[in-house]
């Protein structure tokens, strides 16, 4: 009999200990609730009648573990630095004593991997030209600082001894969007060799990388070459930024194995 009723009491205690743990702590009501699932709670009445919507507790994303897939044609080897590492590099190269910096998960704007260019470092990515065909260039960049202008961006020529200037890429707005992020663009001229994006960072921050895309000009998918826009200009560089780019490609191509 008496080890009946232990048996009975311990079964009870466990009951009890269960339902206590399919409580929730809500950090902002400092109150238990229900566990819910991800999003907003059931909006409640107040003493009028209206419906209050609390806080959301938690976020959830979709994205695309390879990027921005939407941009099918680009020309740049891994323009979301989701095939790249810190050893192989691959399509980005970064020069510091560290290798390439990447980030991951929501910090990213487009899939899942981007790149951290930190303080007074420069980074090197990879591209093919279109063949006989003005190009158009998209980057996007997230400044600590708010500032659009943080990183310099330049299309480049990866092979002559010379390393020409193609384009600088530039933010039409001095302040990020919303979400934090600046889209630089620019438009290149025909090309006779394999192009580079040249990234330096010159602010006292470090600035995220992510969602580069090179690729055929929209007006040279529909317009013939007679119709085409006049190619624009090659930038001019400051002497001493210039500079670095030439030490930036040479170290690339003494880097490259193929």
């Amino acid at each position: 009999m008496i080890t009946r009723t232990l048996w009975l009491l311990t079964f009870a205690c466990a009951a009890l200990v269960s339902l206590g743990c399919s409580d929730e702590m809500y950090a902002q009501e400092g109150v238990r609730g229900p566990a819910n699932d991800a999003g907003l709670d059931a909006p409640t009445q107040d003493a009028s009648g209206d419906a209050q919507h609390p806080d959301a507790v938690r976020t959830l994303e979709v994205r695309n573990p390879y990027g921005n897939v939407q941009a099918v044609d680009n020309l740049l080897i891994d323009g979301d630095f989701e095939f790249s590492d810190h050893q192989g590099q691959y399509g980005w190269l970064s020069f510091s004593s560290y290798g390439l910096q990447l980030e991951t998960g929501g910090l990213c704007r487009s899939g899942s991997t981007c790149g951290r260019l930190t303080r007074n470092r420069r980074m090197l990515a990879y591209a093919v030209a279109a063949q006989n065909q003005p190009m158009a260039l998209s980057l996007w960049v997230k400044p600590k600082n708010g500032d659009c202008a943080a990183v310099a961006v330049y299309a480049i020529g990866c092979i002559s001894d010379d390393t020409p200037v193609f384009a600088e890429a530039k933010s039409a707005a001095d302040q990020p969007g919303a979400d934090g992020w600046c889209e630089l663009t620019a438009r290149m001229a025909t090309v006779d060799e394999q192009p580079c994006l040249y990234l330096e960072n010159a602010s006292d921050d470090d600035v995220l990388i992510d969602d580069a895309v090179l690729e055929t000009a929209p007006e040279a998918r529909v317009l013939p070459p007679s119709a085409r826009a006049q190619s624009p200009l090659p930038p001019k560089v400051p002497v001493a930024r210039y500079s670095r780019i030439r030490k930036t490609a040479e170290q690339a191509r003494r880097r490259r194995r193929f």
